[in-house]
């Protein structure tokens, strides 16, 4: 699994082979992947990424985006755009995509 694959499981509610695929570590490698992204692409944005676990039939852990000024969940639908690009063509950087890895390789395992 790459590191968008990733990103995309977390943002659609059937990720994760509908909940079933869950990493054995997934608040940390969630955690992690949030930090990453407030860290290292939105930091000068007007959003910011959040996780959230939610008790669901379905998949329950999810990251969402709220605006940094109101606090409402933004983004629901689509995904925020950082100049000409989306948060998962952003996660392809390969030098970011190399310090997530470092991060969290061990804990993409189902």
């Amino acid at each position: 699994m790459d590191l968008a694959e990733l990103y995309e499981n977390f943002r659609d509610k059937w990720g994760f082979a509908d909940g079933e695929e869950t990493p054995e570590n997934v608040e940390e490698v969630k955690d992690t992947l949030v930090n990453l992204i407030n860290e290292k692409i939105l930091q000068e944005s007007s959003i910011y990424a959040e996780g959230q676990s939610v008790f669901s039939l379905h998949n329950a852990d999810f990251i969402v985006y709220k605006d940094a000024s109101s606090g409402e969940e933004v983004y629901q639908k689509d995904e925020p755009v950082i100049g000409e690009y989306s948060i998962p063509q952003l996660l392809q950087d390969k030098e970011l995509g190399m310090e997530v890895d470092f991060l969290i390789q061990y804990s993409i395992s189902v």
